[in-house]
Parts: structure tokens; C-alpha cells; sequence
């Protein structure tokens, strides 16, 4: 895998785009790996929760250290990320044994540039 991890936008091609050079995001993506993984952990025996994290996270889904996201899978991954800050906020409830396990996973392996 490469060192940063690119989530490019798709407004690039206007003039009136601000991202640098399409880039809507750089990221080390062992971040997500490690995210993606307590969740994979957590949700193992349910493989519809948290898709694209897991996703993301599985190696054998990139192509040329690349994988890409169709738009629905990005609307799906948004809205990943919005229930995972729910759960950790206590805005929404996250199962007792998913947040235990998710947490163990976590502590293990430490987020380098960032927290969830």
C-alpha cells in the first residue's frame, strides 16, 4: 500500500473547485485500516454493518494499491462515518459486545495522525 491515502472529489473538472488538484482528503491509510479493522472485528459475524470501512480495510479489494468508490458507495461510506461518530459520541446506542470489541481493537492498534 501506498504512504497517503487520496479521497479525490469529483468537482475537479470545474473552475470553481477549491481542492488541490481534485483531492478532497489526504490520509496515512493505515488510519483507516485500523478502524476498519475494530469494525470488522466487531461486526464479524454481521457483514452488512460498516461495508465500506470493511471494505476499505481487506487489501485483497485494491487493485494497483488503488480502490475506488463507486458514488453510491461513497453516500453509504458518509453515512458510515456519521453512525460510527453516533456510537462513540453516545448519541446512539452501539452494542454492549460490538463497542467492547471495537474499543479492544482500537487500543491495540492506535490511530497514528488523528482520532476517530
Amino acid at each position: 500500500m501506498g504512504k497517503w491515502c487520496e479521497v479525490k472529489c469529483r468537482c475537479f473538472e470545474r473552475p470553481e473547485c477549491e481542492h488541490r488538484k481534485g483531492i478532497f482528503l489526504e490520509l496515512w491509510p493505515g488510519d483507516l485500516f485500523t478502524i476498519g479493522n475494530a469494525l470488522d472485528c466487531a461486526y464479524k459475524h454481521q457483514p452488512n454493518e460498516f461495508e465500506i470501512f470493511r471494505r476499505i480495510y481487506n487489501s485483497r479489494n485494491y487493485e494497483d494499491e488503488c480502490l475506488s468508490l463507486s458514488p453510491a458507495e461513497v453516500i453509504l461510506w458518509q453515512l458510515e462515518i456519521n453512525l460510527l461518530q453516533r456510537y462513540l459520541t453516545g448519541e446512539e446506542y452501539m452494542e454492549w459486545h460490538h463497542k467492547q470489541t471495537f474499543e479492544k481493537e482500537m487500543m491495540q492498534s492506535k490511530l497514528l495522525y488523528g482520532d476517530v
